[in-house]
């Protein structure tokens, strides 16, 4: 073995004793809703309450994007609510210590992840208004609104009795009285992820929420803010199509924003008791799933560095050996072997799980997986492979219409077929962007399904919301390069369902 080797494996070993020598944490709890599953180590009735308060906020979103106050989601959201930053170390190593909670949408599922904080839920509510932004939304915005939007929600005031929406975050009033503002120009036109000082960052997130504040608190100019958004679409820049929804040059704004926030915050209110009270489940975990939670979502988190997934497997290995039939601490091995490391020894361990228990979507999902994913030099007809995978599949459609991993992967048994896409893949793929919207892979094969047929207006509509996803940069940069191409492709016409796509309600 060479010395880099060595070395490399010693420190994979080393990484490996240190998590299995940390302390252990709180029993895990799992509260579940009409629209929530939420996952916390802390306080049982805080965890209620938190539930609650969740599905309260979701009621409230859609009361005032003129939807159903009642309706929920086909899928619920999970959320995870954890002590400290450490815990968030465990699902994303390396996290940036700004950071006290992130959203992640993937392949295996929709997760939010925050830090509880004392008498404050804007961490989270910042977090669900992306999804509930992404989810609601056939278009995209550009990413000063996508944060603004988030930053304008998540400091809802949730009681019992009454709503109220509007107000302000201090940290964020701070930076407005105190801070260097940046130019409105820059704010409207850049990305955070541009800025590389943290204090630029802060102010970008401040300058953000106001501007969209005044622009949501008063009808006219909610009016002109939706003329901005379809003068965006019809590809006029940030600031001239601005400028010439609200008449005022950019300068003129920046005044009008720093008249508007030394005055009396204008804020929604109305009476919580119009909404049905939400039926809350509270339960505990199996001792293999309240061991590994936090590292099944790592493994959903996963880079593709090759030191951080040899710690990852190990990790997965050592401690999923405590819980030799438990099938939560089995299954997340066997998918742990099936992506990283061994892959026939990943499928014997979810073969022998859907034998034991036959109608689990979880499991036939995951050999379905195996079966796709087969190795090259194992010699496995790809025909063949792809049959046996949609067999799974079928039965994991039958037992759950709505899941979009189903309906993905059902996709890409087909990508390659003669005819693809036909109009029932195409129907397929659709309707796994209506369960999961927020997922920048199944629009990405969605929207070159559409430019496949010579679709480019819908292919293009199903891009934006990536093209402007503010901080999904790899994703947003290939977006708006198909973007591109497909804009060529067909004269430069605009998508009109991007045009015709909803937007908040004003007063």
């Amino acid at each position: 073995m060479r010395l880099k080797d060595q070395w490399r494996a010693a420190l994979i070993v080393l990484a490996v004793l240190l998590c299995a020598a940390s302390p252990a944490s709180a029993e895990w709890r799992r509260a579940e809703t009409a629209g929530f599953i939420v996952y916390s180590d802390g306080d049982a009735g805080v965890l209620r309450d938190n539930a609650l308060q969740l599905e309260l906020f979701e009621s409230s979103l859609r009361l005032l994007h003129g939807a159903d106050p009642a309706a929920r989601a086909p899928r619920k959201l999970a959320i995870y609510l954890v002590g400290d930053r450490r815990s968030l170390g465990q699902v994303w190593p390396g996290i940036p210590e700004t950071i006290a909670g992130f959203y992640r949408p993937s392949e295996d599922g929709v997760f939010a992840i925050a830090v509880r904080e004392r008498g404050s839920l804007d961490t989270l509510l910042h977090e669900y208004a992306h999804h509930f932004m992404m989810g609601s939304s056939g278009s995209g915005y550009p990413g000063w609104f996508i944060e603004g939007y988030a930053e304008y929600f998540m400091t809802a005031d949730l009681s019992p009795r009454r709503v109220a929406i509007g107000d302000f975050n201090k940290g964020r009033a701070d930076w407005l009285q105190y801070g260097r503002w940046l130019p409105m120009a820059d704010i409207v036109t850049n990305r955070p992820s541009q800025y590389g000082d943290g204090n630029a960052v802060a102010m970008y997130y401040a300058q953000a929420w106001l501007l969209t504040h005044w622009l949501m608190s008063d009808p006219t100019r909610t009016r002109q803010m939706l003329n901005y958004f379809s003068r965006l679409r019809a590809g006029e820049s940030s600031t001239a199509a601005l400028e010439a929804a609200t008449g005022m040059a950019m300068a003129e704004i920046d005044r009008a924003l720093k008249v508007y926030v030394r005055g009396r915050v204008p804020m929604k209110s109305f009476s919580a008791e119009q909404f049905p009270v939400p039926q809350v489940t509270v339960t505990t975990l199996s001792p293999g799933e309240d061991s590994l939670l936090l590292l099944n979502l790592r493994l959903s988190n996963v880079s593709n560095d090759e030191d951080q997934r040899a710690i990852l497997l190990s990790e997965v290995r050592n401690r999923a050996a405590a819980f030799p039939n438990d099938p939560f601490a089995q299954r997340l091995l066997a998918r742990a072997e099936i992506r990283m490391g061994d892959r026939q020894a990943g499928e014997t361990i979810v073969r022998d799980l859907v034998e034991a228990k036959p109608d689990d979507t979880e499991s036939l999902l995951l050999l379905a997986e195996s079966i796709m994913t087969a190795r090259d030099d194992e010699e496995v007809d790809h025909m063949t492979a792809m049959g046996e995978a949609r067999r799974y599949l079928a039965r994991a459609y039958a037992l759950d219409d709505t899941d979009f991993r189903t309906l993905s992967m059902l996709s890409t048994t087909r990508n390659g077929a003669p005819g693809f896409p036909n109009d029932n893949d195409m129907e397929t793929l659709l309707a796994a962007v209506e369960f999961a919207p927020q997922i920048p892979s199944i629009r990405l094969s969605t929207a070159q399904a559409h430019a496949a047929r010579g679709e480019y207006d819908r292919a293009i509509a199903m891009l934006e919301p990536m093209a402007s996803n503010p901080h999904g940069d790899r994703g947003s940069a290939i977006a708006r390069t198909l973007i591109g191409s497909y804009r060529s492709r067909q004269g430069g016409e605009t998508s009109p369902a991007a045009e015709s796509a909803p937007a908040p309600a004003s007063e």
